[in-house]
């Protein structure tokens, strides 16, 4: 992706949130972006109109100052509302404080419906591999039907693409096709997995349509994540720092630094369908992602990583890995 400036940034999400807000019948995806500042504080409004204009985010006056804690409850409960109740308490007791001056919230909800459904008849126990050497039961779901498939020799990577009704959003899913290293055999898919190789994989050179025999876990996964190190993995350590953060952008004063970045997933894969939700928020505070020929086989009995992509625009909307029952 290439912009001239950060207003193509700016626009281009404007247009994204558009088009994701727009799913169709069949899903039901939902996205909410807030702002909670210290009521006693001077954010510039031209900060506060690009947030609400670009990424619809508004900005709830709230009292950090004399209630913080109050305030904590009061996001966690509109996350919650957001996302249908599956993402609870996304800031725990001692993530804000009097000298909290800004949350920005975004919450993600996404349900859909397989475009072919899994019997339930045919759901069975069966052995999971977590390794080479450990295992575990899980509930496997199995259907025999026609899927975009494909293989990519040099990941020696299974790749499978299973459709919610409309088609307009998918779940792509990456498996090994066996358990190469001592852990849990997804070292070098999450080694050179990026957007790049992702659009190669999942490309019509490399996916055809065709018969499956597939096994795929029925699965629940909810975790809770701090992103502050993640973040300054990638570049953005100075936000974090007293000394180099620059948040001029929001007040006018370089006296702003983020303190916090939260971020909580949950993610049901069943017989009719998925059920996702995340939602993250960044406290700042005050200084001081053809011819007939014999079924594929894809039997997800082993670690994997899954995403579910919108097939408008490429976008990703939740990313996550399967490693144990």
């Amino acid at each position: 992706l290439c912009y001239e400036g950060v207003s193509d940034v700016h626009e281009a999400f404007k247009g994204l949130l558009g088009t994701l807000k727009s799913p169709g019948a069949g899903c039901v995806l939902r996205l909410a972006n807030r702002l909670y500042g210290e009521k006693t504080f001077g954010f510039l409004k031209e900060f506060l109109d690009m947030t609400e204009k670009f990424y619809e985010a508004e900005l709830a006056a709230v009292d950090f100052t004399g209630a913080f804690n109050d305030v904590r409850k009061e996001i966690n409960s509109w996350v919650e509302g957001n996302t249908e109740g599956k993402i609870k308490d996304i800031l725990a007791e001692g993530t804000v404080g009097s000298t909290t001056r800004l949350v920005v919230v975004n919450a993600v909800y996404f349900k859909g419906k397989w475009t072919t459904p899994f019997n339930l008849q045919n759901t069975a126990q069966t052995t999971f591999y977590l390794s080479k050497r450990e295992t575990k039961p899980v509930q496997m779901m199995f259907q025999e039907k026609k899927f975009r498939h494909g293989f990519v020799p040099h990941m020696n990577l299974k790749v499978l693409e299973l459709p919610y009704v409309g088609n307009e959003l998918s779940m792509i899913i990456l498996l090994p096709a066996a358990i190469e290293d001592e852990t849990t055999g997804l070292e070098k898919l999450e080694r050179e997995l990026n957007l790049l190789n992702l659009q190669t994989w999942t490309s019509p050179t490399t996916m055809r349509s065709g018969d499956v025999l597939l096994h795929l876990p029925r699965f629940r996964l909810e975790q809770s994540y701090t992103l502050n190190e993640p973040l300054s993995s990638l570049g953005m350590g100075d936000l974090f720092s007293p000394l180099t953060a620059d948040l001029s952008g929001m007040d006018g004063n370089r006296d702003l630094f983020v303190s916090h970045v939260a971020h909580r997933a949950f993610v049901e894969v069943n017989e009719e369908g998925t059920e996702a939700a995340a939602a993250t928020t960044i406290s700042v505070m005050l200084m001081c992602a053809m011819p007939t020929q014999p079924p594929f086989t894809f039997c997800a009995d082993h670690p994997f990583v899954f995403l579910i992509r919108d097939n408008r625009n490429g976008s990703v909307l939740f990313l996550g890995r399967y490693t144990s029952p």
